[in-house]
């Protein structure tokens, strides 16, 4: 399939109400190695100086660490990329998603692969349980339910479960924020990228099907006529659930597609708090102002 290129810009500042007198710093923003996405150029940038490591965490994913010695009120980490990203077939068409094993069966060859310790589902098991910002409840089981019904074929559960996340649910920027949980966006029906993918993995956790939590870019597109703006686009989060048929297939609830060339990756973990692009512990400062600007240009 063809390739999409794209040149990306992520900045975020800091500005401190006190100085602060030291920092450290957690960075997910380098892009992690997949077969589907060639980065042609990364370059990350600090203001202040900042004394930087480099290093993998516990999802595989390139991370970068940030030493600040001096006093300093304000911060400032710029990544710049070009990225190459391939179009990957997934199961469009219904009649193929119908002909995929029953979710049962899945559930089932999951078991039984834990229990004879296979090390690749050791390694998967990881996305099968509770973490940070997903809680397994039994009203998260009923909602999946309504889409895993007996015998249905997992891949079209997966899609249907997509799509009504897509048109039932209003993406509201000022209905949550980072610590909002689940259950308050399954009852509400409004939020965010972020919420609408660690709604759908609580779900599938819940049934027992692992899955990720994606963590980049999406390129959109301005209105007809006007020209794209910098700054104007954001961070995005999808999901990835492991299937027989695709391994992890990606899922965007956000916009009810499949995650494709539009898509770019970052990392991958259990959830927003194990790929978050920037945390930091201070040893001074206050209340802090936090700006961000994301542009996504596609490359001719």
């Amino acid at each position: 399939m063809s390739a999409t290129c794209y040149r990306i810009w992520h900045d975020t500042r800091y500005r401190y109400t006190q100085p602060v007198a030291r920092a450290r710093h957690w960075l997910h923003l380098q892009p992690r190695p997949v077969p589907w996405q060639s980065w042609l150029d990364w370059q990350l940038q600090i203001v202040p100086d900042a004394e930087i490591s480099h290093g993998t965490d516990a999802w595989g994913n390139p991370s970068c660490w940030l030493v600040m010695e001096q006093w300093h009120d304000e911060l400032e980490v710029s990544m710049r990329g070009l990225c190459k990203v391939q179009g990957r077939h997934w199961p469009e068409k219904e009649r193929i998603r119908m002909e995929s094993m029953p979710w049962e069966k899945l559930i089932a060859s999951l078991e039984s692969s834990l229990e004879k310790r296979h090390p690749q589902w050791l390694s998967n098991s990881a996305y099968l349980y509770q973490s940070t910002h997903i809680r397994l409840k039994h009203v998260l089981r009923r909602f999946a339910q309504r889409f895993f019904r007996p015998g249905q074929p997992v891949l079209q559960a997966l899609w249907e479960m997509n799509r009504s996340i897509y048109e039932e649910f209003q993406y509201d920027p000022s209905a949550t924020d980072i610590h909002t949980s689940v259950l308050h966006v399954l009852q509400e029906q409004r939020g965010v990228c972020q919420d609408f993918a660690h709604l759908m993995i609580a779900a599938l956790r819940s049934l027992g099907i692992p899955a990720r939590y994606m963590s980049g870019y999406l390129c959109t597109h301005p209105p007809k006529g006007q020209e794209r703006l910098r700054g104007v686009d954001a961070s995005h989060a999808w999901l990835a659930a492991w299937t027989a048929e695709y391994g992890w297939l990606e899922l965007d609830p956000t916009n009810g597609c499949f995650a494709g060339s539009q898509h770019v990756l970052l990392n991958w973990g259990r959830d927003f708090a194990d790929v978050s692009p920037l945390r930091g512990i201070l040893l001074g400062g206050a209340v802090e102002k936090l700006g961000v600007e994301v542009t996504v240009e596609p490359v001719p």
